[in-house]
């Protein structure tokens, strides 16, 4: 029975990484390309039983195709490593829904969908012993 369960888990995570894998894709060779500004890097903390953690997100601000003053913070702390404040960033903007902005980088925009089918692999990989 567990071995169907592991299956189903890997089926179900190959299926999703792969979507995700093929928004990203179209939103690397699709989306409007912009540069925006680090503004500030906030930090986000997480309750927990040992006390909490904490994360620092890039909050980015850019110029809109109206010419106004946008900000948006990048939920990936990944760049936090790469940029300060004050440095010039690449993005993405996603044409169809103008809210959605990313990072261009290939670790912001592929980490997710490659370690989701990790997990499913691994998941098939149980499943089929």
């Amino acid at each position: 029975m567990a071995r169907y369960y592991f299956m189903f888990i890997a089926v179900v995570g190959i299926i999703s990484g792969l979507l995700f894998l093929f928004y990203r894709v179209q939103l690397l060779l699709n989306g409007t390309k912009i540069v925006g500004i680090v503004e500030k890097k906030q930090k986000r903390a997480w309750a927990s039983n040992d006390g909490g953690s904490y994360a620092y997100l890039l909050v980015i601000g850019y110029v809109d195709m109206a010419g106004e003053k946008k900000y948006f913070t990048e939920q990936n702390a990944i760049p936090t490593y790469f940029y300060n404040v004050g440095d010039k960033i690449k993005l993405l903007q996603d044409p169809q829904k103008p809210s959605r902005i990313m990072v261009h980088s290939a670790i912001v925009l592929f980490s997710a969908p490659i370690v989701l089918l990790l997990f499913a692999a691994v998941a098939g990989y149980i499943g089929l012993k």
